[in-house]
This record gives C-alpha cells, sequence and structure tokens, in this order.
C-alpha cells in the first residue's frame, strides 16, 4: 500500500513523503495527523471571505467548486500531471485496460486524458461541481470516460469495483475544512 506522512516544516507549510504503508490503520493515523496539523495551521492563515474564514476552509464547501469551476476556462492540474506521476503508477499499478479507475475530485484535470493515452481505458471521473463535470465531459467525450457529479464523501458506486483510485486534492480539500471540534 501506498500512503503519505505528513509534517509541519520551518516555514509552517504542510509537507508530504510518499511512503509504503502495510494497512489501513496506517493511513488513518497518518490523515489523523495531517488533519491535526492542518487545524492547528489554520489559526495562522492570512484574510478570509466574507464569513471570516480563512480561503483554504472554503476548499471543503461544494459551492466554492462549483463557483470556480463556472469562471474557469481549460485545464488545470493543482499538483502534478501523469508525467511527473507515471514512474508511481508504473511502480504500484501499470497502465491496462483492465484497470479499473476511480478519479475523485476531477475537476478540471488532465490526469485522466493522460492516464487514458498512457494506456488506462476504464476511468470513472467523479467531482461535486457539475460545471466541471460537464465541460470535461464534453471536451473529453472521445475517450469514452465515465464523468458523474458525485460527492466523494457519499459515492454511489458498489464496494470493490475500483482496482485504483486516485485522490491528487480532494482529501487535502476536505481536511483544510476541519474544524477543532470536528
Amino acid at each position: 500500500r501506498l500512503g503519505f506522512e505528513f509534517e509541519t516544516g520551518p516555514s509552517g507549510r504542510l509537507h508530504s513523503t510518499c511512503v509504503g504503508m502495510s494497512s489501513a490503520d496506517e493511513l488513518t493515523r497518518a490523515l489523523a495527523a495531517y488533519r491535526e496539523a492542518a487545524v492547528a495551521s489554520q489559526s495562522t492563515a492570512v484574510g478570509g471571505d466574507e464569513e471570516g474564514r480563512a480561503p483554504r476552509q472554503a476548499y471543503a464547501e461544494s459551492g466554492y467548486w462549483e463557483s470556480r469551476f463556472q469562471e474557469t476556462d481549460g485545464l488545470f492540474d493543482w499538483y502534478a500531471t501523469y508525467n511527473e506521476l507515471s514512474s508511481v503508477f508504473r511502480d504500484y499499478s501499470p497502465p491496462s485496460e483492465d484497470t479499473k479507475v476511480l478519479m475523485v475530485g476531477c475537476g478540471n484535470s488532465a490526469l485522466s486524458c493522460e492516464m487514458h493515452e498512457a494506456g488506462f481505458r476504464c476511468i470513472a471521473n467523479i467531482d461535486v461541481a457539475v460545471a466541471a463535470v460537464e465541460k470535461m465531459r464534453r471536451q473529453f467525450e472521445h475517450l469514452d470516460l465515465d464523468w458523474r457529479v458525485m460527492d466523494a464523501t457519499a459515492m454511489e458506486y458498489e464496494d470493490n469495483v475500483f482496482d485504483l483510485a486516485v485522490d491528487k486534492g480532494t482529501a487535502d480539500a476536505l481536511m483544510h475544512g476541519a474544524t477543532s471540534t470536528g
């Protein structure tokens, strides 16, 4: 299994390191540590929205993403492209036409299309933003990918449908919406 370790660097920013994990408990502990660090770092945020929330707290709100994708055209990758991630995929889940991939929080990232070009053919893309899903479905209809409006915290899929789940930013967005009470 693949997971991440999180720590706060000298600048106060969170840093992650990709590590091997042998159990789901290890991943749960790593995410809990990340959430703790994210909650602690929210008190140092500058700025805010009209409700006084730190900007990154808004990332956990579906309305933020709907508005963003209504106003945004084109493709954008927040974290990494397939080219940057290809060695991880080759090592842990090499491209295959039979691999069933779930792209969590697809947004307007080119990653699904790049993975398709690399040899993954069965890719389901989900996002809470209707605007993102509709734009991506129209732009890449020729690839025969599945595009659905769906909340990653309340998915409508049966258990064990996918061989690989890819998330570049959804967990991060949800964690930044955490509060000290929850």
